[in-house]
């Protein structure tokens, strides 16, 4: 009894020193560790926003009209020495621009809303049609406020005068965006359009007042082309022949 009491305790201590030592080999040490900071995502993309149409009661509307020639062509409907023409209403009412803290902006730039239903690209040729383009949707300014596209008279500024088109009032740059009729939902398509005026050929800021036709042989320099996918990639290019600036017909006129 004694031989197999020593024999039974010398097996438990045995299967308490693997049971130990099994316990050790599979239960790691506790191990410090830390989660990482998720990746900082883009702030989103703000829905598209359309813009109001235009208000009469915000006085007569003004009527732009500006004519051109193709100089270049990508596209087999469109010819060298077709005519080309963009036409829009305007708000007669200069966009008064604040800058938080500073105050108006004073940069001799006067901008005035454009019409966004009534704008359109033209191509009087049969092979074309008239309306080839209209403004696509204009993304939304910084504070989600519809996006705009607006004309822009400049006088003096610093010695010559102007004009251009473009979604943000003060910036030549940025052009405006066109949807053009029958292409493809990814393709994209933008409108530049700048003129630097000989020094007194704007005779005012205000649009009433600068009522007239202002052509090529006021010109100092000029930039009119229409590109597809990326700004770089011009498509159309045109020799400018003159902006025409009016009140608009009244309604049933």
């Amino acid at each position: 009894f004694g031989a197999r009491l020593q024999i039974n305790l010398v097996r438990s201590r045995r299967t308490c020193i693997t049971s130990g030592m099994a316990a050790r080999t599979t239960t790691p040490a506790a191990v410090r560790t830390t989660t990482p900071a998720p990746p900082q995502l883009p702030p989103p993309l703000l829905p598209p926003v359309h813009a109001l149409p235009c208000s009469a009661t915000l006085g007569a509307l003004m009527s732009v009209m500006i004519s051109g020639t193709v100089m270049k062509s990508d596209l087999p409907a469109i010819r060298v020495s077709d005519k080309v023409s963009i036409s829009f209403l305007t708000e007669p009412n200069e966009l008064v621009r604040i800058v938080p803290g500073q105050g108006q902006v004073l940069d001799s730039i006067a901008p005035y809303r454009i019409c966004q239903e009534d704008f359109a690209v033209s191509f009087p040729s049969k092979r074309v049609g008239v309306a080839w383009a209209h403004l696509a949707l204009i993304p939304p300014a910084y504070d989600g406020s519809p996006g705009e596209g607006w004309f822009s008279l400049m006088k003096e500024r610093p010695i010559y005068d102007g004009v251009f088109l473009s979604s943000i009032p003060g910036d030549a740059t940025a052009g405006l965006p066109l949807e053009v009729h029958g292409s493809q939902l990814d393709d994209t398509y933008g409108l530049t359009f700048s003129l630097k005026l000989k020094r007194s050929a704007m005779p005012s800021l205000n649009i009433t007042n600068a009522i007239g036709t202002y052509t090529a042989d006021m010109v100092v320099s000029s930039s009119f082309k229409i590109w597809k996918d990326w700004s770089a990639r011009y498509i159309l290019e045109f020799d400018f022949e003159a902006v025409e600036v009016s009140h608009a017909p009244a309604v049933g006129e």
